[in-house]
């Protein structure tokens, strides 16, 4: 049982977790969950919601190592349509490649890449500079209205005095609250250990993760490790996703620089989504911080 939250994550989750997220505990396959958001990306797309449409074809590239042509095609659209133009014309040139000669869907994507050529983005065209990672950002960290809606919101039911302290402690309520519990009562030989994670950050553009490895030995013995990795938020795109598995009964959210594990919970959708809403948000802000 999830222990109870505190009334400013409960706010939260009742007024800003309560819209906008897909239906969840349907258990589909790994296939037809990825075409499902590949469909709704695609109704993204025809609403010019180019935001929505990115965040339902990272979840889908989240599901996935092998994934469908058509992916290349919407993620190249939506990134030409935010301006992302390398990261474009690489999804679009790997469509491209796979797709039939003179289909519409290879015309238009030759059609963007023509745009792209006329608008000077593209790799062929930039000179060839050295970019500095330290201070490179993605056009992608800027918040939009909704998500300054949102950040203002937890500021409020907080009371925190500065909006990314305020995430923090919501993203570090969150990982309490849903934090793995253990599997069995009875301790078995060779039990996995649970792992308690906790955010911060360092003012100069790391997040920091403190990981505290809890092994049980037997009812009323543990051992316990903490280590600590560094994030780096320049240069990288923002958007967190998540998969959820009941094979393991828990959720993983992805490392937005390396697309491996980051934070393991018990296995809430909506408490993954939440977490990594809010740590997107997170990463935007410190971004937009160190400019």
């Amino acid at each position: 049982m999830h222990k109870v939250l505190n009334f400013p994550t409960l706010a939260v989750l009742i007024y800003l977790l309560g819209t906008g997220l897909p239906a969840f505990g349907l258990n589909l396959p790994v296939s037809a969950e990825t075409d499902r958001l590949l469909l709704a990306a695609e109704e993204s797309l025809k609403s010019n919601n180019h935001r929505d449409a990115r965040e339902f074809l990272s979840k889908a590239q989240a599901l996935s190592s092998d994934l469908p042509k058509q992916f290349y095609f919407l993620y190249g659209t939506v990134l030409f349509h935010l301006d992302e133009h390398d990261a474009a014309s690489t999804n679009l040139v790997k469509f491209i490649e796979n797709a039939e000669r003179g289909s519409t869907q290879y015309n238009e994507a030759l059609g963007f890449i023509t745009a792209i050529q006329k608008r000077g983005g593209g790799r062929e065209n930039k000179p060839a500079t050295k970019r500095n990672p330290e201070t490179s950002l993605q056009p992608t960290s800027i918040l939009d209205s909704s998500e300054k809606q949102y950040v203002k919101g937890i500021t409020q039911l907080y009371l925190a005095e500065s909006e990314s302290k305020a995430l923090l402690k919501h993203i570090n309520d969150m990982l309490s609250s849903y934090a793995l519990k253990p599997a069995a009562k009875i301790i078995k030989q060779g039990q996995r250990p649970l792992v308690r994670y906790r955010l911060s950050h360092d003012g100069a553009g790391n997040i920091l993760t403190s990981s505290q490895k809890i092994t049980p030995y037997n009812k009323t013995n543990t051992r316990s490790t903490v280590s600590t990795s560094k994030l780096n938020v320049f240069g990288v795109d923002p958007f967190v996703t998540y998969r959820c598995s009941t094979g393991t009964n828990s959720c993983w959210l992805r490392s937005p620089t390396t697309g491996s594990q980051w934070l393991e919970i018990s296995q809430n959708e909506e408490a993954a989504a939440e977490i990594a809403r809010a740590s997107t948000a997170l990463i935007k802000l410190l971004q937009k911080e160190a400019r």
